[in-house]
């Protein structure tokens, strides 16, 4: 019997306050453990929300300092393409003078006078200029995995930008097209000049004029010299499109950044 009242005195203790047993006190218990557990879960929630928020927010930091640093790129790179696009219709208009003066009867046919000075545009056949525009941001942005965070369709304009199929040919026509062309100049001139010429030196006049009869007959060479005008001609139909794609990627970039940077931000977290 001891026994059993020392068990029902232990029951009671964990439920009462006093020494004695109340329903009043139970509840109280009751009431100040519940508040406990709630300001406990509602505090592991808040830090949650918050975290989560956090992540949010960092987020679309990043993805304004993107579109921010991707306009200001791609600016850059219409200037670049407006300076390549002045120097493209000076070499088409060089070289054309010279192609249209090949079958001239006179001894300036390969060269060009301009007031006291002169000079030989065959000589400078061996320059060129591949397109290479900027894209160091475009890349960061790539390798650091943020590139996702731009929404789907402006995701599709900036990559058209820097890695679309037009650029892609634009860039082929510059570098690699021009390359080949440039070689088959240079082993006309290695296989077939040099075994009827005496001395090869493109960059002096007296060889131009010396052998001003000789070029003219080379067909073949006439026609490397056509085909390459001929490149120019297509890169600058390719420039002026890729200029109209850069303006309409920066108007874009400015709307998207614009209203990114407007955005309110109503509520900080949530569960």
């Amino acid at each position: 019997m001891p026994d059993q009242k020392k068990k029902v005195n232990s029951l009671q203790s964990l439920f009462t306050l006093g020494d004695k047993f109340s329903w009043q006190d139970f509840f109280d218990r009751v009431k100040k453990s519940g508040v406990e557990f709630f300001v406990v879960v509602f505090g592991i929630l808040i830090s949650l929300g918050i975290e989560k928020q956090g992540g949010e927010f960092d987020k679309r930091q990043d993805n304004i300092e993107n579109i921010k640093n991707l306009s200001g790129e791609v600016k850059k790179i219409k200037s670049y393409t407006q300076e390549y696009i002045s120097e493209n219709e000076w070499v088409i208009s060089w070289f054309q003078q010279q192609y249209d003066r090949w079958n001239m009867d006179s001894d300036s046919a390969f060269i060009n006078y301009e007031d006291s000075s002169y000079n030989i545009p065959l000589s400078m056949y061996n320059n060129h200029n591949p397109f290479n525009p900027p894209r160091v941001v475009f890349d960061a942005i790539k390798l650091d995995g943020t590139f996702r965070l731009l929404k789907k369709e402006l995701g599709q304009m900036v990559h058209n930008t820097y890695d679309g199929v037009d650029l892609n040919y634009l860039m082929r026509n510059t570098d690699a097209l021009e390359a080949k062309n440039i070689d088959e100049f240079k082993q006309r001139i290695t296989n077939v000049w040099a075994m009827d010429l005496d001395n090869i030196d493109i960059e002096t006049m007296d060889f131009w004029i010396e052998n001003r009869k000789y070029i003219q007959r080379d067909r073949v060479m006439k026609h490397i010299l056509f085909s390459r005008i001929e490149n120019w001609i297509t890169i600058k139909g390719q420039l002026a499109e890729y200029s109209i794609l850069l303006e309409k990627s920066i108007v874009n970039l400015e709307k998207v950044l614009k209203e990114k940077e407007e955005e309110t931000v109503f509520i900080w977290w949530w569960f």
